[in-house]
């Protein structure tokens, strides 16, 4: 993007690139991880660095974005406790709440936070990742087919070797 940040593209079937919202620091920067596209039509995702302030450091944002480039930051993510760092896709459940991960925690023990966030910004810490039950967590959560959510984690369990992980047990929320 103009700014050095990263964007939000659209790519044709045939090939022609276009630029739909572009990042610049102040509303987040370095979107690692593919944008999802909520029941609402919104384009939802995170951002790895930017987004507010925090002593000259910026770690990360949640966004929305229409398709027609109107972005807005739904969670700043600062030292505490929503953590910080996102790298992972948000999913979204069937009562339109996203979910999603961070890499990294305000504490020594702690490694990242799985959370969830309404539409609207309303943002919850569901679970802590520490070193017995997986650390630095990095990939994407999916649903399976029984209703219960499933990730993995590099580090941390039994050996911290990594694990997978299982949430919400038999039913979506």
């Amino acid at each position: 993007g103009p700014a050095g940040y990263g964007t939000i593209f659209r790519l044709t079937s045939a090939n022609v690139l276009s630029v739909v919202a572009a990042f610049n620091g102040t509303n987040g920067g370095q979107p690692l991880a593919t944008v999802t596209v909520g029941m609402d039509g919104v384009l939802y995702g995170t951002t790895y660095s930017g987004g507010q302030d925090y002593n000259g450091i910026h770690r990360g944002t949640v966004f929305g974005c229409t398709v027609g480039g109107a972005l807005s930051t739904l969670h700043d993510f600062v030292i505490g406790p929503s953590g910080y760092y996102p790298r992972s896709r948000l999913i979204q459940d069937s009562n339109g709440i996203l979910y999603g991960t961070t890499s990294s925690s305000a504490s020594a023990e702690t490694y990242g936070t799985f959370f969830s966030i309404s539409t609207n910004g309303n943002w919850t810490n569901l679970m802590t990742f520490g070193l017995t039950n997986g650390t630095a967590f990095a990939g994407s959560p999916v649903w399976a087919p029984d209703g219960s959510l499933y990730g993995t984690t590099p580090r941390g369990g039994a050996g911290r070797a990594g694990m997978v992980f299982r949430l919400f047990p038999g039913t979506e929320p």
